[in-house]
């Protein structure tokens, strides 16, 4: 056998036990990402030809991105080689924006990544991609002229589990030379990418005209620069388990620790809005360094899979550190909000501002307007509005009449959330709002009034 392909064998194995924990003959398919060029073609042939692993256990996912007037030959190569290895083959269309040459290859990549991942998460599949030496090489260079940390120069990780998928990268330490060798001394064929030659893409440009330089100079520049990659990883990695540690305590939501802490847990009021999302304390991060607090701040958006803050923007939520308890501040960090209550800093996503007029609602009818907090149904015909409007309400008929905005205070609903509380009105009278776990009826209400909370 190909000594490449042993190589490959023996590497797939190992990160397929480390990962899945499965091992190539597990029940859980093989989803192999296949473009029909060199590395993917070379990783597909070492895939079908695994000891013990039937071909059909291979699933080869070719992505049509429809920008190359090539791209229907090549699935139909792609789909002819599947047919002589035995393996199983999908083609699957996905949409890429073109508003630039930059963003056409970015929305590229991300398109072709979800569509990898959505696939596996539908066959439990284990996603190997066939990355090499020289792409490694590549990323940690474009990661450098970023200016980024030890997270961003450890380059591609050989195994990862991202979005519910386990990813392996079995090629990482063999270089171009070497797959093209194998790939010739097998007879096999490969197709060429017509877009891999325009350097204005950062990546074409480094593989055409520098990294030709670097190795012409260092001709073991692509293991030396792995090497580099595999400690950044290393770092990374201590770094990351410090910082889990230190971070826990620091979420809301941790169970309390003290006496006086569960008894104020215990004081809490029946009636609560409860945040779903996870906030940060930031009394516990003013405790830490600034250092500390950037790594904190960065690792707690990580474990939401949210991108890393700006400069700018991470200095903005260091100040709230230092902000008053009552202090109302937003940060927009991409589609998401940073949000602050009870000295718990929040990323939550942002709602329509709901409209003037309320909403009729027939009986037994699903109100799910995309402002509101919560989707519900009533037994009876009645109003829907938001806005928070002003009005004097109670809850029992012995009990105290309080403003509506008094009573959210009393519940601990956000100031930024409690114009997205649905409140429900009869003949223009207040009789209910709906919590995102409970309806509360004051004594307004008619008796026969009945709500349901409903599953979006």
């Amino acid at each position: 056998m190909n000594t490449t392909i042993s190589g490959i064998h023996r590497q797939l194995q190992q990160l397929l036990i480390q990962g899945p924990g499965q091992g190539p003959c597990g029940v859980q398919p093989l989803v192999i990402g296949f473009s029909g060029g060199l590395d993917s073609r070379v990783l597909l042939q070492a895939a079908c030809s695994l000891p013990g692993v039937s071909p059909s256990h291979i699933h080869a996912v070719y992505i049509h991105h429809g920008l190359s007037e090539h791209a229907d030959a090549w699935q139909l190569h792609c789909q002819q080689c599947c047919q002589q290895l035995g393996c199983q083959f999908v083609a699957l269309p996905v949409s890429v924006s073109l508003a630039s040459r930059t963003s056409t290859e970015a929305s590229a990549r991300d398109a072709r990544y979800e569509a990898l991942f959505e696939y596996c998460r539908q066959h439990q599949g284990t996603l190997a991609l066939g990355q090499h030496l020289n792409d490694q090489l590549e990323t940690f260079l474009l990661q450098a002229q970023r200016g980024a940390g030890p997270k961003g120069l450890a380059g591609m990780p050989a195994l990862v589990h991202r979005q519910q998928v386990w990813i392996v990268r079995p090629l990482l330490e063999y270089a171009r030379e070497q797959l093209e060798q194998c790939a010739k001394d097998l007879n096999l064929q490969w197709v060429e990418d017509e877009s891999n030659q325009d350097t204005r893409f950062d990546r074409n440009f480094l593989r055409q005209h520098i990294t030709p330089l670097l190795q012409q100079r260092w001709p073991v520049i692509g293991q030396t620069i792995a090497r580099s990659a595999r400690l950044c990883a290393q770092q990374t990695a201590l770094l990351e388990e410090v910082c889990d540690e230190r971070l826990a305590p620091l979420l809301a939501g941790c169970s309390p620790t003290t006496a006086k802490a569960r008894a104020a847990a215990d004081a809490r009021p029946k009636i609560q809005f409860k945040l779903r999302q996870q906030g940060i304390s930031l009394e516990g991060l003013s405790g830490y360094s600034e250092a500390w607090q950037e790594q904190l701040v960065r690792r707690w958006l990580e474990h939401q899979q949210q991108p890393m803050p700006e400069a700018r923007q991470l200095s903005e939520i260091l100040k709230l550190t230092r902000s008053s308890a009552d202090a109302q501040p937003l940060i927009r960090l991409a589609n998401k909000e940073l949000r602050c209550f009870q000295r718990y800093l929040y990323l939550v996503s942002p709602l329509p501002e709901p409209g003037e007029p309320s909403t009729t609602v027939a009986p037994g009818q699903v109100f799910d307007e995309p402002w509101s907090v919560v989707a519900f149904s009533c037994s009876q015909q009645v109003q829907v509005t938001g806005n928070m409007p002003a009005a004097v309400c109670r809850m029992h008929k012995q009990g105290v009449s309080k403003k509506l905005k008094d009573w959210f205070k009393q519940w601990q609903v956000p100031a930024w959330r409690r114009r997205h509380i649905p409140v429900i009105l009869e003949n223009g009278v207040v009789v209910a709002v709906v919590l995102p776990d409970q309806p509360v009826l004051f004594t307004q209400a008619d008796n026969s009034l009945t709500i349901a909370i409903e599953k979006r």
